[in-house]
């Protein structure tokens, strides 16, 4: 695809002009997740069978309803998703009524939100894993190959490719699943690709997608396997740590270690 500049202002690239792959990593997400509003639901409850109901409408005096609020999700906005596949269904509940339901508004198990949140934890951990040779670790994997129609695959059946590809198509499969899809929009009198959906469980499959296609974003800490983004660019073959790990002095920790085990397989201690 060719640009033609403007030529009273040569000097001046349009955004427009540029190649989506090619725009700066702090924009990029938020630009090609586009900006889809949700529905800010009253409240969210649980009933006794962990079932989650969502309240729409505020009743004021009078009798009259007031209709729920539209709120702009955060473009990272997975991430804390993903940290739901160990949560207390407390915290489900108070995720679920700051950002309403993942496909249907009368009510969903908190169970399904786990099984969802597990999937893209799984997903987020094995991109970033994966970032250099490393091959991502069994439990990611095990996690995605459950929700493939036919079954978990043993990964020693496939190269790095292959099992990037099988991730691919889970994402692909969750984002079929939702629904009012969208690619492309018209900003500024101009065609512009913005893969999303019209409600929650489709917002997340897009941002989880931006995520794992630009994985050298996030890091996965060698101390406490948290996601976070580096200060620094990643170095393949070297841990990552975060802020709280450094804090408590995790790296140091390790180092100590690494260095009596290569002085044992020497045979100095």
């Amino acid at each position: 695809m060719m640009i033609t500049k403007r030529p009273s202002s040569p000097s001046t690239t349009s955004d427009f002009s540029k190649d989506f792959l090619a725009l700066p990593r702090k924009e990029r997400t938020a630009r090609l997740v586009g900006p889809p509003w949700l529905p800010r639901p009253i409240e969210a409850r649980l009933d006794r069978d962990e079932y989650l109901i969502w309240t729409w409408y505020k009743r004021e005096r009078g009798g009259s309803s007031v209709p729920p609020k539209l709120q702009k999700p955060r473009t990272d906005l997975c991430f804390e998703f993903a940290k739901l596949a160990r949560a207390s269904s407390e915290d489900i509940r108070e995720f679920a009524g700051r950002w309403g339901p993942l496909m249907e508004p009368r009510g969903e198990p908190v169970d399904d939100w786990r099984r969802w949140a597990a999937l893209a934890q799984a997903l987020l951990h094995f991109a970033v894993e994966t970032v250099g040779k490393d091959p991502g670790s069994d439990e990611a994997w095990n996690t995605i190959g459950a929700w493939l129609p036919f079954g978990p695959l043993d990964r020693r059946n496939w190269n790095r490719g292959e099992q990037l590809a099988i991730a691919a198509n889970v994402v692909n499969t969750w984002f079929d699943k939702a629904r009012g899809h969208r690619i492309l929009n018209v900003m500024a009198g101009q065609f512009q690709i913005q893969p999303s959906a019209s409600n929650l469980f489709g917002v997340l499959a897009a941002q989880i997608a931006h995520a794992m296609a630009r994985s050298d974003q996030k890091a996965q800490c060698a101390g406490c396997k948290v996601l976070f983004t580096p200060k620094r660019p990643i170095s393949n073959g070297k841990r990552q740590y975060c802020t709280r790990c450094r804090r408590e002095k995790i790296p140091q920790r390790d180092a100590a270690r690494d260095l009596r085990s290569r002085k044992r397989q020497r045979g100095i201690l």
